[in-house]
């Protein structure tokens, strides 16, 4: 599956009936101790 997401979070898929989910975390890049987003969750 091919997801695009502009920079005003809206997404498109190519795909024909796909309905995928996109889920965009609120991160506070200032906090974030770990190394990476997919670390903290």
């Amino acid at each position: 599956m091919n997801i695009e997401i502009d920079s005003e979070v809206n997404s498109r898929v190519q795909e024909e009936r796909a309905d995928p989910l996109v889920f965009v975390p609120i991160v506070d890049f200032d906090k974030l101790t770990d190394p990476s987003i997919i670390d903290a969750f």
